[in-house]
């Protein structure tokens, strides 16, 4: 994770649109803490699924954006007003 930690701040004066799951998907934790040290907006990806896959993570403020996409992300951004979609294919 410290890793992560170091090529984000290295990359933040390209001012990246997003950085996409710089961590195992499996750990929320580090997510969360890769998140909190950079100002590169960090999304998930969209090996969550469902919408409510993504829920844990916005709740904690384990990233920044979510995947869009048929069933993803529409229904949490509607409820969650602070997170935002990634821009993206659409398609799993």
């Amino acid at each position: 994770m410290r890793d992560v930690i170091l090529l984000a701040q290295r990359l933040e004066p390209f001012a990246l649109m997003f950085l996409e799951d710089p961590v195992p998907p499996e750990n929320d934790a580090a997510l969360a803490k890769v998140t909190r040290s950079t100002p590169i907006p960090i999304c998930t990806g969209e090996w969550r699924c469902r919408a409510d896959g993504f829920r844990p993570l916005v709740e904690r403020q384990a990233c920044d954006l979510v995947p869009q996409g048929p069933g993803l992300g529409v229904e949490l951004n509607e409820e969650v007003v602070n997170r935002h979609l990634a821009p993206g294919s659409g398609r799993l």
